[in-house]
């Protein structure tokens, strides 16, 4: 069963799919480096090798990194809060294009009293990993 991967970047929380990612690491020990280019600006061990980071971060009390499938590389958040079931979030309304950031897939909301929204982003397209992808033809 797929399940959502929700983090935090600052205030925002956001989602990714768990199938989307290939491992979430928590407290990680994160190393900036100098001479990197960015968005690549840290890295870190991970599996008996070096994972180029992007750090989003903006507290750095914490370091959850977020590995993705591809490219390989690791995004590193402010705190990864839970996996939840992928029905303990649900579509907004469609928001048109244009209103939000090319990264933003969706807008989602927790179907319970509290109503609050979670983007569900690309993630490597939000670490600046992958180019802004083109808009709809018509839009």
């Amino acid at each position: 069963m797929v399940q959502w991967v929700t983090f935090l970047v600052g205030q925002r929380v956001m989602t990714v799919r768990d199938d989307e990612i290939a491992d979430v690491v928590r407290d990680a020990v994160v190393e900036h480096r100098s001479g990197l280019r960015a968005p690549i600006t840290a890295s870190m061990d991970y599996h008996d090798g070096r994972l180029e980071l992007v750090d989003l971060r903006e507290h750095e009390a914490r370091a959850d990194v977020l590995v993705l499938l591809r490219p390989a590389a690791g995004v590193v958040v402010d705190g990864v809060l839970a996996m939840v079931d992928e029905d303990a979030l649900e579509v907004e309304e469609a928001v048109p294009d244009g209103l939000l950031p090319h990264y933003v897939r969706a807008v989602l909301r927790r179907p319970d009293a509290s109503g609050s929204r979670v983007y569900y982003v690309d993630l490597a397209a939000f670490a600046g990993l992958r180019a802004q992808r083109p808009s709809r033809p018509g839009a």
